[in-house]
């Protein structure tokens, strides 16, 4: 199959790297992948499918507060003209199969760019099959008919809604209401995540992450407090920045660490740090709170909450309900309490559940049954 990929991520790599995993599980069972970026680009380039940068776009601020470009200025029209002639020439190669991340169940500004491309592909007599690649929990849409008129659109434009969630853990009702309306349409594919297998042997220390690190300077500077109340009583920690995190806030809480704990920038593989712990302290994104889950590491979860942000508080929710994290809302942190919470899920052992993570190779299976008729 010739596979088109659009992804857009405004506030860190999640939907990025999310869209990656997909597109090297499609390439791996020999199709030609195309991945539309638009957020900024990542410094790497992939090697068994196609980026194409689009002209970046990003949230001005933690609490997406308006669409900025890559030089933090206001998005403009010529901006996305210049996006729209790429896509076009995108969609002109003639893919078997389009894929587009959360929207319109998310997204919603960029109906600008992906509207006239899905209308157009509509009215055609052969189009490719149109799917909505979707996480496992969805931001609350508190405007009163929005998920109805989401649900129309899903309607209108696309086959298929793949969400990479597991759902003995969570289902797309919790937070979609309109579910039902479009469930002929819906297919859960388990988390988008590594293959991963818990480790033989028990884990040691305490690892903290926060993602890209754009919005985790609060969750660090608790960690360092409670790292030093607990004085090695958890084993040593590991605080991972990100590369987001502004380089004098990393720099300021490097000279308040205390020795025990260990300052990295950035980790290419960070299953691999997570493997060794025996607590992962995070804020409950997507990608490290699947990955942990698969590793069977007990977790703290801090969930960013700022603005009218409610998913990685319902992700969080879902995960502490089954006894697999200790749930630690943003307003309660500080040391003393991040302290108390890894001190009990280092002395907790983990639950017998075991996260679906097959939702990579269960999607590339997926698109291949819609375009082959086998759906």
């Amino acid at each position: 199959m010739k596979v088109l990929i659009w992804s857009q991520h405004l506030l860190g790599t999640g939907h990025l790297q999310r869209a990656a995993r997909l597109a090297d599980a499609l390439a791996a069972r020999g199709h030609g992948v195309t991945v539309a970026n638009g957020g900024p680009a990542p410094a790497t380039a992939p090697t068994a499918w196609r980026r194409v940068d689009l002209a970046p776009i990003r949230a001005a601020d933690a609490a997406f507060d308006g669409l900025v470009d890559a030089d933090g200025a206001p998005v403009g029209e010529a901006l996305w003209a210049r996006r729209r002639e790429v896509l076009a020439d995108l969609a002109a190669t003639a893919p078997d199969v389009v894929v587009i991340e959360m929207f319109p169940f998310g997204r919603r500004a960029f109906a600008r760019e992906l509207a006239p491309l899905l209308e157009g592909w509509r009215h055609r007599r052969r189009r490719p099959r149109l799917v909505v690649s979707l996480r496992d929990v969805l931001v609350d849409k508190r405007k009163p008919g929005r998920a109805d008129e989401v649900a129309g659109r899903v309607e209108r434009w696309f086959d298929r809604v793949l969400v990479h969630a597991d759902p003995r853990l969570i289902t797309l009702d919790a937070t979609f209401p309109a579910s039902r309306r479009i469930a002929a349409r819906l297919r859960y594919t388990g988390y988008v995540a590594p293959a991963l297998a818990p480790p033989a042997a028990a884990g040691r220390g305490v690892v903290v992450s926060a993602g890209g690190g754009g919005v985790g300077r609060a969750l660090f500077v608790a960690a360092v407090e409670a790292a030093r109340r607990l004085d090695g009583a958890c084993g040593p920690w590991t605080l991972i920045g990100g590369r987001e995190l502004p380089e004098n806030a990393w720099a300021a809480l490097d000279r308040h660490a205390p020795p025990e704990v260990r300052m990295l920038r950035a980790v290419e593989d960070l299953p691999a740090v997570l493997a060794g712990a025996a607590v992962s302290v995070s804020q409950a994104g997507y990608n490290t709170v699947a990955e942990a889950m698969a590793l069977a590491r007990p977790m703290v979860l801090v969930p960013f909450a700022a603005g009218d942000e409610t998913e990685q508080t319902r992700r969080a929710e879902a995960v502490a309900s089954i006894g697999a994290a200790r749930l630690l809302c943003e307003p309660a942190l500080d040391g003393a309490a991040l302290a108390a919470a890894v001190r009990e899920r280092a002395a907790t052992p983990f639950p017998a559940f075991r996260l679906d993570v097959r939702g990579a190779r269960r999607s590339a299976v997926a698109l291949e049954d819609l375009v082959e008729g086998r759906a």
